[in-house]
């Protein structure tokens, strides 16, 4: 439906240029001093020379000369383009003159003179110096409309990305906010078992050993978030899961019952902090870790390129630690962002047991 619609104006257009170009004949003929033949022989003319020749600058010469400003090249093509256009205009009201004898020596008073090709070249001449700056200054009009276009286009996505940054910029602000306001008070109880620690140390080895894995497991929370390449020393991680078995086993004053078993070379190998994590805490949180038959295993494998950590509990019955339920969802998204498509974890859940598995290709 544009295509027409652009046609319609191009024919509109066309029509109009010939009324007020031909305005004179037009006048003659309903005056009756020329016949209808003449109309239609300036009809035909625009049709078959004038437009070719506006559409090839348009088209051709506009994009290719003028729009980038090769000025020179774009005249010196005009000036080239006259011996065609009067050698075509030449043609054409010859074949006029074999329909209607005299037609073209009548119209352009050649006082007799045969259609020729310098017969005709200053009758040309004025048709084409009329011509081109009507067709160059459409041109002209186009490209600036055009560049007017393009610029609001342009503007308003200079507007659109700026108001996407001031966004972005916000939601980053907030953000910062709300990890500052996260970081205060765990720093705040981090400093607090340090001077716990010092105290406790002098009354109960235990209970100061307690606060001192307490505090490791603090810091190591803490600072995992904040390393600049996002990853860790998978014996640190390992190494910060060892800390949160001690802490329960002494919560428990010992009563629990987990294996947890690292097999193969970690020397070398990093990993997406505090995801592993995320599964031996769901261990504790919702397993049975006081059944001395049942004992709650944990599996560490570590190959050349894969990382696999499974995970096996007998679950409580009655009531379990609250939770927020979102531990394993967090755990997936970050692990989407590290890792891609090269990473698998699969729960399962019985009633009676629960399985975890994590699979990641790290290499």
């Amino acid at each position: 439906m544009p295509f027409f619609k652009k046609i319609g104006k191009h024919i509109c257009g066309w029509v109009l240029y010939f009324l007020i170009s031909e305005v004179s004949g037009i006048i003659a003929y309903f005056q009756h001093i020329i016949g209808i033949k003449y109309v239609i022989l300036g009809v035909i003319e625009y049709a078959i020379i004038e437009a070719p020749f506006f559409y090839f600058i348009l088209l051709y010469l506009n994009p290719k000369f003028l729009i980038k400003k090769r000025y020179v090249l774009f005249i010196l093509w005009i000036v080239l383009l006259f011996p065609v256009y009067n050698l075509m205009l030449t043609y054409y009201l010859s074949f006029w003159d074999t329909l209607v004898p005299s037609i073209a020596t009548h119209i352009l008073n050649l006082n007799n003179k045969p259609v020729s090709f310098l017969n005709i070249l200053p009758h040309a001449y004025l048709i084409y110096e009329y011509d081109m700056p009507v067709f160059i200054g459409f041109c002209l009009l186009q490209n600036s409309l055009k560049q007017n276009e393009e610029l609001t286009i342009r503007n308003e996505q200079l507007k659109q990305q700026q108001s996407e940054i001031e966004t972005l910029t916000k939601a980053k602000s907030e953000v910062e906010y709300k990890l500052l306001n996260s970081q205060i008070n765990p720093h705040f109880l981090y400093n607090a078992l340090n001077a716990f620690y010092t105290r406790a140390a002098t009354y109960n080895e235990e209970l100061a050993s307690g606060i001192a894995t307490l505090s490791d497991v603090m810091r190591y929370a803490l600072s995992a978030n904040l390393r600049s390449d996002g990853r860790v020393l998978l014996s640190e991680e390992v190494e910060h899961i060892r800390n949160v078995i001690d802490i329960y086993r002494l919560r428990f004053e010992d009563n629990i019952f987990l294996n947890f078993t690292v097999n193969g070379n970690m020397k070398g190998v990093y990993i997406q902090p505090l995801v592993l994590i995320t599964l031996a805490e769901n261990v504790f949180k919702h397993g049975n870790i006081h059944l001395r038959d049942f004992p709650a295993t944990m599996l560490l494998t570590v190959t050349d390129t894969q990382i696999r950590f499974e995970t096996w509990n007998k679950n409580k019955k009655g009531i379990k630690e609250s939770g927020t339920g979102i531990g394993v969802h967090n755990a997936r998204v970050r692990l989407d962002n590290a890792y891609k498509n090269k990473y698998r974890i699969e729960t399962r859940n019985t009633g009676e047991e629960y399985f975890a598995l994590l699979e990641i290709n790290y290499k």
